[in-house]
């Protein structure tokens, strides 16, 4: 072009791209890249040259189903798109010929969507799904994904019931932002659950479940409102559980805590949050009941120069957090 001012800087930026990398597993696009239809053709082409070996495909913009297709090789494994499920004439088609794929993004706003993806698509294995809508309120149609073991979950909900829904091979669950109802009977299906992580969630209806999980080690309870016995079920009944993450909790006292200390004596992250009733006395809970503690964060109270010198003694590694908003990921001690 005469003016360099003219130059679309994605579609280069890709050409180059598409003529240097060989042998691609993993090709995501960030949003607001697909900005003109050259720059759809020239990602197209990468996806089309690279399909021998692609696995997991991410591209936030622009409608790529009809492309895919078209590429009888491609083998997708996970993918995060924009898919119109009910408009769009080649979701059949892709459903058919990409049955082994693990991981998809939803977004959904209603309970059609979601089951139609599960009918056409049962060997799904991790489902990070974005609710848009009140409407969906069961999750039933978890019953037609058996294979799931990560679900992530975010959206505005009134009330999502789970009392019908089963996922044998569950491992992790990950749910924002909803008011759920009898989760805890529904998690109590999955015996390998491992991950639990909740955040600013309402729990209702599953005050006279135990909520006993034989292999859960990863604890995350972040701005919940759940009854105190179904809390303390949560953190004291899980005989594996080595990391604790407790943030926000309006009615978690000093009395609580001291239970979930000496319940837990395998702990080896615990994370504790501006937890309004918490006292500095927890310091001392936690250095005379965590003997196997390595990783301490805390923000809201302060420990005092015996227990931070004893804890400094054992080799525990501590942070104080100071920002409003401390957000780790999902299993924050162990790298994933």
């Amino acid at each position: 072009m005469d003016n360099p001012g003219d130059v679309d800087f994605p579609q280069t930026f890709l050409d180059d791209l598409g003529e240097v990398f060989t042998g691609l597993k993993l090709f995501r696009l960030l949003r607001n890249i697909i900005t003109s239809d050259e720059v759809y053709g020239s990602a197209i082409k990468i996806v089309q040259a690279q399909q021998n070996t692609l696995e997991s495909l991410e591209l936030c913009n622009g409608h790529f189903l009809e492309a895919l297709c078209g590429m009888e090789k491609l083998r997708l494994k996970w993918l995060s798109c924009f898919i119109d499920f009910k408009s769009d004439q080649h979701w059949d088609i892709f459903c058919r010929k990409q049955q082994q794929l693990e991981k998809l993004l939803i977004m959904a706003k209603d309970y059609s969507t979601i089951c139609d993806v599960a009918q056409k698509l049962p060997n799904l294995k991790k489902l990070p799904l974005d609710i848009f809508s009140g409407s969906i309120t069961k999750a039933d149609f978890l019953n037609e994904m058996p294979n799931l073991e990560k679900i992530d979950i975010n959206g505005h909900l009134n009330g999502l019931d789970f009392r019908s829904a089963a996922s044998p091979k569950l491992t992790l669950f990950h749910m924002v932002n909803a008011t759920a109802k009898k989760l805890v009977q529904y998690l109590q299906k999955s015996p390998n659950l491992s991950v639990l992580n909740i955040h600013e969630c309402v729990l209702i209806g599953d005050s006279e479940h135990p909520a006993r999980f034989q292999n859960l080690k990863e604890l995350v309870l972040s701005k919940c409102k759940l009854p105190p016995n179904v809390l303390m079920a949560l953190c004291c009944q899980n005989p594996q559980l080595e990391q604790l993450q407790l943030r926000f909790l309006s009615t978690l006292t000093d009395e609580m805590f001291l239970k979930i200390c000496k319940e837990q004596p395998r702990l080896r992250f615990l994370a504790l949050v501006s937890c309004a009733l918490l006292t500095d006395a927890v310091g001392g809970y936690i250095n005379k009941h965590c003997g196997s503690l390595e990783k301490l964060k805390i923000s809201g109270f302060t420990l005092s120069e015996e227990t931070h010198a004893e804890l400094r003694e054992r080799h525990v590694r501590m942070k104080r957090w100071f920002w409003p908003y401390p957000f780790d990921p999902v299993g924050g001690f162990a790298a994933r």
